[in-house]
């Protein structure tokens, strides 16, 4: 639909003809997008026939490249979206910012400062609240009708990309990132004590190659809440691995392994 790259995109969950996407163009144009971050589009019953070239809906406001979109599970046609600064060549004109949108009335809600530039988004289960990663090793909890951190930690030592996923309706929270020895790791949270995690485990050796070391990309986190089974996607490998979600732990259930490296892991909604 934009002109620029596709960088993110999310299922309506009140409509299964209905996606929202990000871009990284910088305007928008109402019948076709020159500078677009969050568009929403609709494609007939059956999957589309056709390419779709105009949006329903053009966002605008952010200044940077859109990185993530996301829409609100619980509130139709709201949406959040995050954007920053990708390039160590430009140091002014820094946007950083989480952006919530009413698509329905096309206007900006709320504008959220995440500090660093975000690296994941995702609202909670109810709604009520997003989660950013950032490159500063934080991740931040918002309100956003209250337009305030309500919490914030560091879930990982690495300096590398940190990735999170709510777990359902719970106080949990599980991320995925490296530790100070470049190894990927995930840990469990309780938002009621984020001191320490529940639990935790790294899954890479470092390898070493003719004095070279060879480190695997990030874990991509993705929770089931239908069957509490969690699936870890590694970028720059091809191997998925799946856990059952128990209480204060995760159980090991079984793992998919490919020679093809994976770029990225979509997946769809699973009532679709």
């Amino acid at each position: 639909i934009g002109r620029g790259d596709l960088c993110d995109f999310d299922f309506n969950p009140f409509n299964d003809e209905q996606i929202i996407s990000s871009s990284a163009d910088l305007t928008v144009m109402v019948a076709s997008s020159h500078f677009c971050q969050s568009i929403v589009g609709e494609f007939p019953e059956g999957g589309p026939t056709y390419n779709i070239d105009h949006p329903l809906v053009t966002l605008t406001g952010h200044r940077r490249k859109v990185a993530f979109v996301e829409f609100n599970p619980v509130a139709e046609l709201i949406a959040v979206s995050a954007s920053g600064l990708f390039h160590r060549l430009v140091v002014i004109n820094r946007d950083d910012t989480c952006k919530v949108w009413d698509c329905k009335q096309e206007e900006e809600i709320g504008t959220y400062d995440c500090k660093q530039l975000p690296q994941d988004l995702h609202w909670n289960y109810n709604g009520s609240l997003f989660c950013v990663s950032t490159k500063d090793k934080m991740d931040r909890i918002f309100d956003p009708r209250q337009n305030i951190v309500v919490q914030e930690w560091t879930p990982h030592e690495g300096t590398k990309c940190s990735k999170m996923v709510w777990i359902g309706d719970t106080q949990h929270i599980i991320t995925t990132g490296f530790n100070r020895g470049s190894q990927r790791e995930w840990k469990m949270w309780d938002l009621r004590n984020l001191k320490k995690p529940i639990c935790s485990d790294s899954l890479d050796m470092v390898y070493v190659v003719k004095r070279l070391i060879l480190v695997f990309g990030a874990l991509l986190p993705f929770y089931d809440p239908d069957t509490s089974i969690l699936f870890l996607a590694g970028k720059g490998d091809g191997n998925i691995r799946y856990y059952e979600v128990m209480e204060s732990s995760l159980y090991p259930l079984s793992q998919y392994s490919s020679v093809v490296s994976a770029r990225v892991s979509p997946t769809s909604p699973s009532y679709l």
